[in-house]
């Protein structure tokens, strides 16, 4: 072993003496004066501190910027929360951080139920008869003060938009006069098919853009939304009857006309599950309003269930909106 310089022994020699009085006075574990030695200079700095004026005591006690972390838990998250149940997360945190971990619950709304209008009974010899009678021609519906149109015989059939006013609005994407083969008549039908309407529903129209399009353009639309579904689509469903092979929409040019036929009541009875008292898009879009707590005629509010409507000759009113709170 090589022997110590005399510093080594010097330095032993001092720690042999602070041993021994350390134990002198009961203090066995360094760390434990450490501990003292600690708590005084706390008490020092906390006197200093005491000295300071306030000003300059919360200048130091608040950081001087704040970087949240890009990750945060629900149980965080959770204890960060205001009164209202979400607090803004800092600009710099994730997209994610920027909703709230527990979706707010929607405002439960219970809508009125509004007993339907009767259905008149009609005498079955009399409908053959219409049926039958190429000829025959019904009244022109009058319209009332709200625009709701009457027709005498269908008084249960109540829409608030005319066929002239359904296409020059902008519906069915441009297309529901274009060239289609249909899988009913088993024959294609024409471009032309328009012009069965009266001229005055389609003079100021661009007739390729409004009514014969060969592609759907959703800007067409008046909520320029895609909505509805395509002819091939009713034709499979079985919903297109051979008398209109485009649809329900010709179906009701027609009859606004005064055709009538034992198709009607069935036409009808789709549009009131449509557009009726108790019809399911009709209730629909009056509850998303009302969830919302939007104005009743507030566009960014569904417009595909607006759109969809004006397809059926409805548009929502304020009295029949009210009707339903």
């Amino acid at each position: 072993m090589p022997r110590l310089t005399q510093y080594e022994l010097e330095r032993l020699a001092n720690i042999e003496r602070n041993n021994d009085l350390m134990k002198s006075l009961g203090l066995f574990k360094p760390e434990v004066a450490l501990s003292k030695v600690k708590e005084e200079a706390k008490a020092k700095q906390a006197a200093k501190e005491n000295e300071k004026p306030q000003s300059a005591r919360k200048r130091r006690s608040e950081p001087s910027s704040y970087i949240a972390p890009r990750r945060k838990s629900a149980r965080i998250s959770a204890s960060r929360r205001g009164v209202d149940g979400y607090s803004s997360p800092p600009l710099n945190s994730d997209p994610i951080d920027f909703l709230p971990h527990n979706s707010p619950r929607k405002p439960v709304v219970s809508l009125r139920r509004i007993a339907p209008p009767p259905i008149p009974e009609q005498d079955e010899d009399e409908d053959n008869e219409k049926e039958f009678d190429p000829e025959y021609r019904a009244s022109l519906p009058t319209r009332n003060a709200d625009r709701t149109l009457q027709f005498a015989d269908a008084p249960h059939f109540t829409p608030n938009m005319t066929p002239e006013e359904v296409l020059k609005a902008g519906s069915f994407g441009g297309t529901m006069f274009r060239r289609h083969y249909s899988a009913i008549t088993k024959q294609t039908l024409p471009e032309t098919d328009y012009k069965e309407l009266p001229e005055s529903w389609y003079a100021n129209l661009d007739v390729k853009t409004y009514l014969t399009s060969e592609d759907y353009n959703s800007l067409v639309n008046r909520y320029r939304v895609k909505a509805g579904q395509t002819l091939s689509d009713w034709e499979k469903a079985g919903w297109v009857d051979p008398q209109d092979p485009r649809g329900w929409f010709q179906w009701y040019a027609r009859f606004y006309l005064g055709r009538r036929t034992a198709d009607d009541a069935r036409q009808i009875k789709r549009w009131l599950g449509v557009c009726g008292s108790s019809g399911r898009f009709k209730r629909s879009l009056v509850k998303r309003i009302a969830e919302k707590r939007a104005s009743w005629d507030d566009e960014t509010v569904s417009p595909i269930l607006r759109q969809t409507l004006q397809h059926w000759a409805y548009k929502l009113t304020e009295a029949d909106f009210n009707a339903y709170l």
